[in-house]
């Protein structure tokens, strides 16, 4: 493990799942049909993934909403900026031009998606029912 002494030595390495959860801001939970997390965390460095399956129900679906992602197993580090996260979506209305992106909150253990440029909010009924998400990121834990 790159020498003998002490200080080269892994001593804090996890696996393990956890379950997204997924909701569209301020308006409830959406049904997820098979939401499966996994992670990978080597000292105070996580990453984790995740994918939803497909997406049947999202409450209040014409309203101009971000995403909100929350579960993930080990809250970010206060001193960490937001975390850019990488998305997948498969299945998208065709509707969906405004492209996404996503991050997590410094100090926190919930993410966003939602579109770019706020001054032209996504109404989350274009891209929702029918999508299955899959997220990528790495991040300093607290």
């Amino acid at each position: 493990l790159g020498g003998t002494g002490a200080a080269n030595k892994l001593d804090d390495y996890e696996e393990g799942t956890w379950t997204p959860t997924m909701s569209v801001e301020g308006q409830g939970s959406m049904t997820l049909a098979s939401p499966v997390g996994r992670y990978t965390k080597v000292g105070n460095i996580v990453t984790v993934t995740f994918s939803t399956g497909t997406i049947s129900s999202v409450p209040n679906a014409n309203s101009a909403r971000a995403w909100e992602i929350t579960g993930i197993p080990f809250a970010l580090s206060g001193s960490a900026a937001r975390t850019p996260m990488s998305i997948r979506f498969a299945g998208l209305n065709a509707n969906a031009v405004n492209g996404l992106q996503g991050f997590f909150y410094a100090g926190a253990s919930l993410g966003r998606i939602e579109v770019p440029n706020e001054t032209n909010p996504i109404n989350s009924s274009l891209w929702a029912a029918g999508a299955d998400v899959y997220v990528s990121c790495t991040y300093e834990s607290a």
